[in-house]
C-alpha cells in the first residue's frame, strides 16, 4: 500500500475507499486551546495534524504541504480577510482555508469567503458535525455552517438581480452546479461538455461576478436564490 494511504472502511471521511490522509495546519493563537485542538484532530485516523502555529505563516503552510488550514476566525475579521487572501494568492499553497469560529455572523462569514475562504465552521458544533464540515470541503471544496447560509438564503432579496441578467442560461447552470459542490469534471459530465469549456465558462462566471473562489460563487448563488 502506497505510504501516507489506508483502506477505510468505516465513519466519515469514505466507505470501504482507499486514500490517502488529509494534512491539517492548525493556526490558533492561544497556545491552550491549540494543544487540545490538535490533540482532539489527531483522534481522527484521517487526518494528519501536519502542523501548527499561533499566526498564520505562509512559509510553514507552504512548507507543510497542507491540504485543509484550519484558522481561527475570532480576532479582528478585516485582518483575517487579509491573511486569507495572501494565503490564496500564494502559489506554493494548495490547501483550502477553513475559518473556525465562535461567531454565527453572517457579516463576519461573507467578508471571509469573499476575502476566499474555503469554509465557515461554527465553534459550538459537535465533534462529529467537526469532522462532516471538514469531510465536505475535502469532498467537495466548501462549507458553509447552515445557519449561516440560511441567513443569507433569507437576505438575498435585499440584494439586486443584476448580476443574474449578466450571466448566460449555460453560465447559471453552472454556477447551480458549484453551489451544489460539484468540481469541474462533475459539472462536465452532467452537462456533458468538455473540461476546457467548463472551465472557460467559470473563469467568465469568476470575471462577470468579479469572484475569486468557489465559495463566493455558491454564497452568490444562494443569496440570489439559484441554490
Amino acid at each position: 500500500m502506497p505510504s501516507g494511504e489506508r483502506i477505510k472502511t468505516t465513519g466519515i471521511f469514505g466507505l470501504l475507499e482507499r486514500t490517502r490522509i488529509h494534512r491539517l495546519y492548525l493556526v490558533e493563537p492561544q497556545v491552550v486551546i491549540a494543544k487540545a485542538l490538535s490533540q482532539f484532530l489527531r483522534g481522527n485516523v484521517h487526518l494528519d495534524v501536519a502542523g501548527e502555529a499561533q499566526e498564520a505563516d505562509a512559509d510553514a503552510i507552504a512548507g507543510s504541504n497542507a491540504d485543509l488550514v484550519l484558522i481561527d476566525g475570532d480576532g479582528d475579521g478585516a485582518a483575517l480577510a487579509t491573511t486569507i487572501r495572501a494565503l490564496k494568492s500564494d502559489e506554493r499553497i494548495e490547501a483550502k482555508i477553513c475559518v473556525f469560529s465562535m461567531y454565527v455572523h453572517a457579516e463576519r462569514a461573507m467578508r471571509v469567503l469573499s476575502a476566499g475562504a474555503d469554509a465557515y465552521i461554527v465553534k459550538d458544533v459537535s465533534p462529529s458535525d467537526l469532522f462532516v464540515a471538514l469531510d465536505n470541503v475535502i469532498q467537495q471544496g466548501i462549507y458553509v455552517d447552515p445557519r449561516i447560509s440560511n441567513m443569507l438564503l433569507r437576505r438575498r432579496i435585499d440584494r439586486p438581480l443584476l448580476d443574474v441578467e449578466a450571466l448566460s442560461p449555460r453560465e447559471v447552470e453552472i454556477v447551480r452546479l458549484i453551489a451544489q459542490g460539484l468540481s469541474n469534471k462533475e459539472i462536465s459530465r452532467t452537462l456533458m461538455l468538455a473540461d476546457k469549456t467548463v472551465k472557460n465558462h467559470i473563469s467568465n462566471i469568476f470575471s462577470k461576478l468579479n469572484c475569486t473562489a468557489r465559495t463566493q460563487v455558491a454564497i452568490y448563488a444562494i443569496r440570489q436564490g439559484l441554490a
